[in-house]
């Protein structure tokens, strides 16, 4: 295929994308048309607006992602489809400009740590773009995983039993396995909150008992998603005035795509958690766009040493990933770079 189109409110473009060799792109949302991404049987409107999906492009080449930008961003296109899409063209000035970029970038967020062959496909970018493009590499200490986690699975999990996510599948296809698990602990929420929580912690399973509570705290009022929506908006404006705060003249930012290589299809569904990476963007509702393979693992990159993590994430996650790297030699390594909304 030429070219895919599909919809991103969580890497759904992004993260397939860095292991196959495609680019991807997901515009903000209000440069993407906000109609016709339901299912056949409804009308074609969305109702998610705190975090909202973008429809945007999966392509071989950059020529033919430019192509589906202009086209996505006619004029007529905003006249017919979606008038409340931003009204912007695409710039050539801008796409061919020789600017010197200044890029900032991070190897992990603080919730969970990159596999090795993860920070050095980032050093490799951060070498390249120094050395043979002479753009500035600016580090930031991004440490806020955990914290973009929580915003997303208590916006997506805020009705009880993910609801609204039963309905909008109408029955069509299963509910992602990440997601199905949400939604059993949100039906026990009662006996999870009670005895589940206490033991992960009693256990050294820090993340895990942060997540079951996160999960119980479906069912919210009008006030609390009102709080919650709230928290979201307020993240998304501190998150630029950081990075300003930095270095303003920033124009984006390289960071992992996973934290690891490409996952198995059964395992993606153990390890939403670490999707933070690209939830992210979402949350910030900003243009990004992931490409790879960079790299490949190394044989001598098999592995995720718990003696090289923070104590708290040496846990049955990272022992999960351990073994799992035991036979990741020769997986796929991508990255992903992101701005400012309009970007």
């Amino acid at each position: 295929s030429k070219l895919g189109v599909g919809t991103d409110i969580g890497g759904s473009l992004r993260i397939p994308a860095s292991f196959s060799g495609c680019i991807a792109y997901k515009p903000s949302s209000r440069r993407s048309l906000q109609t016709g991404k339901a299912l056949v049987s409804r009308d074609s409107f969305a109702n998610k607006f705190g975090i909202v999906a973008s429809t945007g492009p999966l392509a071989s080449s950059m020529d033919d992602i430019v192509t589906f930008c202009k086209v996505l961003w006619q004029p007529r296109v905003n006249q017919h489809y979606d008038c409340y899409q931003a009204p912007i063209p695409f710039r050539e000035q801008v796409f061919r400009s020789k600017k010197k970029l200044v890029i900032g970038y991070w190897m992990d967020d603080g919730w969970f740590t990159s596999a090795q062959c993860v920070q050095r496909a980032l050093k490799q970018c951060v070498n390249v773009l120094q050395n043979e493009y002479d753009y500035e590499l600016v580090p930031l200490p991004f440490n806020d995983g955990f914290k973009v986690l929580m915003l997303y699975l208590n916006y997506m999990g805020a009705e009880s039993k993910l609801s609204e996510y039963m309905r909008a599948l109408d029955n069509t296809e299963d509910l992602f396995p990440g997601f199905a698990r949400l939604r059993r602990l949100q039906i026990l929420k009662q006996y999870v909150g009670f005895l589940v929580e206490p033991c992960l912690k009693w256990f050294g399973e820090h993340r895990k008992s942060e997540i079951v509570r996160a999960a119980v705290k479906g069912d919210l009022s009008l006030r609390q998603f009102k709080d919650l929506c709230h928290d979201i908006l307020q993240f998304k404006y501190e998150f630029w005035q950081w990075i300003d705060s930095i270095q303003p003249s920033i124009d984006c930012i390289l960071c992992p795509t996973t934290f690891y290589p490409a996952p198995l299809h059964n395992f993606s569904a153990n390890f939403t958690v670490t999707f933070s990476a690209t939830f992210l963007q979402n949350i910030l509702d900003c243009a990004a766009g992931s490409y790879g393979p960079v790299t490949f693992v190394r044989k001598d990159e098999c592995h995720y040493n718990l003696q090289d993590l923070p104590e708290h994430q040496r846990d049955s996650y990272a022992k999960e990933l351990d073994a799992y790297m035991q036979n990741a030699e020769g997986l796929p390594v991508g990255v992903q770079i992101f701005s400012k909304p309009y970007d």
